[in-house]
């Protein structure tokens, strides 16, 4: 699957009315349209506990996401997340999206990650649970309020559907 880049058709939509736009008019309206359209952002009040701890028994955390990088990176930032990544890659930087192994590859080889010791934790059954088993990776698949219908099929290794996160330390304790 083929993922765009939004800045470009921003750019471009500027030049059809005779603009010529600089890059940091281009992002502010990348950033501009995401806030005018994105109903919530919030951060999981599970997430920054759950992060520390990851860290504390010598984890590394990755981001592996189907997202735009002008929307995502400032919300990152806002949510106090950017800088807790070890990694970080973006459907539309590699042009390649969840669930097609190659974008798991990117983050694998970018970052020299053993797909054996790691599991891929996602709410989107499809792209996040499809990735994984493609790469050969235990997926984690929490199911949200943006999740969608719940496909008794999926191929997660380990499974929260009812807003239980407490037990996913249980899932990673050896």
């Amino acid at each position: 699957l083929y993922e765009i880049d939004l800045r470009r058709i921003f750019r471009t939509l500027y030049k059809e009315k005779g603009i010529n736009p600089s890059k940091q008019l281009v992002d502010d309206t990348a950033v501009a349209f995401r806030i005018y359209s994105n109903k919530k952002m919030r951060l999981y009040p599970w997430v920054l506990p759950f992060f520390e701890w990851v860290r504390n028994s010598g984890g590394r955390l990755y981001l592996l996401s189907n997202a735009q990088e002008c929307f995502t990176v400032p919300e990152l930032k806002v949510l106090g997340l950017y800088d807790r990544f070890d990694g970080i890659v973006i459907s539309s930087c590699v042009r390649i999206k969840k669930p097609d192994r190659r974008i798991m590859d990117a983050l694998t080889d970018k970052y020299d990650i053993n797909i054996g010791e790691s599991v891929m934790i996602g709410n989107e059954q499809k792209a996040d649970m499809g990735v994984a088993e493609a790469a050969g990776m235990d997926g984690l698949y929490l199911q949200t309020e943006t999740s969608g219908t719940y496909d008794k099929d999926c191929k997660a290794v380990y499974e929260i559907l009812d807003g239980n996160y407490e037990i996913m330390y249980d899932f990673f304790r050896t």
